[in-house]
């Protein structure tokens, strides 16, 4: 049966987050994001910074287990300081949840801004659930260079229209034939290429 908290004093809220127990850790992150609002008020008439709190909490190494908890809660706050929070910690983690929690919240962000954050990511090519993730929040992003068209098209879960092989793209495409995604790459351009040709 799982713990039940009620929110009434600052803190009671801040005991059960630092509880030693798990499961009142967990029930208290749920209360939170059923009542982000009242947590937030509770907190500030005492002075208190929640969303400090769990930033906080989401760095401690004993909060590891919980961490995705916090993450999606302290979102639930709808604060100023949400972005950066998101996009650091999507740099930083290789918490396949932690980044997909991040990663929504990039996702409110303006097309260029997107493309600006994570053109590097997408390149660099890295943690494989971040990879899939920036390639998945520019897919909608058009005008791209070819080298970030083409990893798109490879690793998006978003099908679009991979660049044909020109002038102005073959030499990307020979860099992601050699690249660490040349079996994308290769399977890609068998589907856009007639058959016998290749850059």
């Amino acid at each position: 049966m799982s713990e039940q908290i009620t929110i009434k004093t600052a803190a009671d809220l801040l005991g059960a987050l630092h509880n030693d127990n798990l499961s009142i850790c967990a029930a208290t992150i749920k209360t939170i994001v059923r009542q982000p609002d009242k947590a937030v008020s509770i907190c500030r008439e005492n002075g208190l910074d929640l969303f400090a709190e769990l930033v906080h909490l989401c760095d401690h190494p004993q909060s590891r287990n919980l961490k995705s908890g916090y993450v999606f809660a302290l979102f639930q706050l709808r604060d100023s300081r949400g972005m950066e929070f998101a996009q650091k910690e999507f740099l930083a983690t290789d918490d396949s949840r932690v980044i997909l929690l991040t990663a929504k919240e990039i996702a409110k962000l303006p097309r260029q801004e997107r493309v600006r954050f994570l053109a590097p990511v997408l390149q660099a090519g890295g943690q494989q659930t971040k990879t899939r993730a920036a390639a998945n929040l520019l897919a909608d992003c058009g005008n791209l260079i070819p080298e970030l068209a083409i990893r798109i098209a490879m690793l998006s879960d978003h099908k679009g229209a991979a660049p044909p092989v020109n002038s102005q793209t073959v030499d990307s495409w020979i860099a992601e034939l050699q690249g660490p995604y040349s079996l994308s790459a290769f399977k890609l351009l068998q589907e856009i290429s007639p058959a016998g040709t290749s850059p």
